[in-house]
């Protein structure tokens, strides 16, 4: 599944053409952190990250995307998340990474919590 924001900040299912296989890289997470590497099959990569917490929160999630587990690693998309209780980011890669995961870095805020996933 992919999703988009509505006017009240919600994250809403947006229609797809083919179904979605998600996973979850960050669950709610609060310190800076790595995620674990996931490894995808073919297909379209949406890319999803938002925070939530209490008044200011921002965070910044950097994704990594590698051909194989002996290969380096290249950044392929930065979220800046910022705002007034939450925030979110989302878009699609234009290549098809077999290994995706993300770092999660300059969280802050009250009660502020990451959450990142990625669809194919």
């Amino acid at each position: 599944m992919a999703f988009s924001a509505d006017g009240g900040s919600q994250l809403i299912q947006a229609q797809q053409a083919t179904p979605k296989t998600t996973f979850s890289l960050l669950n709610a997470v609060t310190t800076n952190q790595t995620s674990p590497e996931q490894d995808l099959k073919a297909g379209r990569r949406i890319i999803q990250a938002w925070i939530a917490g209490t008044g200011a929160v921002s965070a910044t999630v950097t994704w990594y995307g590698k051909v194989l587990k002996s290969s380096p690693a290249e950044v392929v998309a930065t979220s800046t998340l910022s705002g007034t209780n939450t925030a979110q980011s989302f878009g699609e890669l234009t290549v098809e990474w077999p290994i995706i995961y993300c770092i999660l870095t300059a969280i802050s805020g009250t009660n502020a919590a990451v959450t990142a996933m990625v669809s194919v």
